[in-house]
């Protein structure tokens, strides 16, 4: 168990994380879910814009810049990020013990280029405990 306290908590990870983890607590942050994933849930405000994303794809935006598009659009939203606020999009609270996941491998993640990564930043900064690819940060 990675939290030993009560404070709810949330996980980030890729798909390839989550293969024993119940449907019911996986939900999606990409713009596009992959066809071949079981999860319907998504959690939309940490969903980065679709021109954002095929910007950055398509090298016309840099991570830099994409880094900073996605967390200025999180500061907006601070008051919908704790755990008491946070919801999918079925308009339910994302449980504690979700995993948030994406298609970015543990690498981009470390490298700190993976939405992820920056999500999982600000999640912890107004209330939840947090791990990323099973490291608690």
């Amino acid at each position: 168990m990675l939290f030993e306290s009560q404070q709810p908590h949330i996980n980030f990870a890729n798909w390839g994380q989550i293969r024993k983890v119940p449907p019911a607590l996986v939900y999606s942050i990409m713009v596009f879910t992959p066809k071949w994933q079981p999860v319907t849930q998504t959690v939309p405000l940490l969903i980065p814009t679709q021109e954002d994303l095929l910007a950055f794809q398509q090298g016309t935006l840099s991570v830099e810049q994409y880094r900073s598009n996605y967390t200025n659009h999180l500061a907006h939203n601070l008051p919908s990020l704790p755990p008491d606020a946070l919801l999918d999009s079925r308009g339910l609270l994302v449980p504690s013990g979700a995993y948030l996941c994406c298609s970015c491998s543990k690498e981009k993640a470390f490298e700190s280029k993976c939405h992820r990564v920056w999500a999982a930043h600000v999640l912890k900064e107004v209330g939840w405990l947090v791990s990323v690819d099973g490291e608690v940060i």
